[in-house]
C-alpha cells in the first residue's frame, strides 16, 4: 500500500515552485515517469512562462501600425487651466485645458498621482481627435498622454511651448 500511494503521489502534477526560494527535494522519485527537475541551492528555480505586465511589456509585443495610421492621431500640447476631483471617483480628475484658443473638458485617470492644484499651468500632450466619451456624466473631449510605472506619470516638455503646439 505504501508503494502504491507513493507511485500515485508521484504521478500528480508537481506543486508550483517559488522563484525566489529554492526548494530541496522531499522524497526520491519512486515511479519511472519523468518529472521536472527540482531546484536545489546549486540550481535556482526558473519560471517556465512569465506573464508580462502592462508596465513591463516589450513595445514590440503590441500590434504594429502603419505610419499612415499613426499620422491620423492629432496630439497637441494643452495647458491645464482648471482641475477638480470627480465626485465618488478615486482615480479621476476633471481638467479644463486650453489648446491654442480652444478650451476643452477632459476626464483623466491621474488622481492617484496628482492633486488638482498641482496641475494648473502644466502643459501636457493631449490626443485631440479622440471621439468624445461620457465618463461619470461628463463629456471628455480628448485624452491626456502619460507614462505608466504602475501609476500615471505626466509627460512634460523640457522647455516651454505654446499650448496648441503639435506633438510629432
Amino acid at each position: 500500500r505504501k508503494l502504491a500511494a507513493a507511485v500515485e503521489q508521484s504521478n500528480k502534477a508537481p506543486a508550483p515552485v517559488s522563484v525566489s526560494t529554492p526548494v530541496a527535494p522531499t522524497a526520491p522519485a519512486v515511479a519511472s515517469t519523468p518529472t521536472a527537475p527540482v531546484p536545489t541551492p546549486s540550481m535556482p528555480a526558473v519560471a517556465s512562462t512569465p506573464t508580462p505586465t502592462p508596465a513591463t511589456s516589450h513595445p514590440t509585443e503590441a500590434k504594429e501600425i502603419t505610419i499612415e495610421e499613426f499620422q491620423r492621431l492629432e496630439i497637441r500640447m494643452a495647458e491645464v487651466i482648471a482641475a477638480q476631483k470627480v465626485p465618488k471617483a478615486k482615480k479621476l480628475l476633471q481638467l479644463t485645458v486650453k489648446i491654442g484658443e480652444e478650451t476643452r473638458t477632459v476626464i483623466s485617470g491621474i488622481a492617484e498621482s496628482y492633486e488638482p492644484e498641482q496641475l494648473i499651468g502644466k502643459k501636457v500632450p493631449l490626443l485631440t481627435n479622440l471621439k468624445p466619451a461620457t465618463i461619470r456624466g461628463v463629456v471628455s473631449q480628448g485624452m491626456i498622454l502619460c507614462a505608466d510605472d504602475g501609476l500615471p506619470v505626466l509627460l512634460l516638455p523640457a522647455r516651454d511651448v505654446p499650448s496648441g503646439s503639435p506633438v510629432r
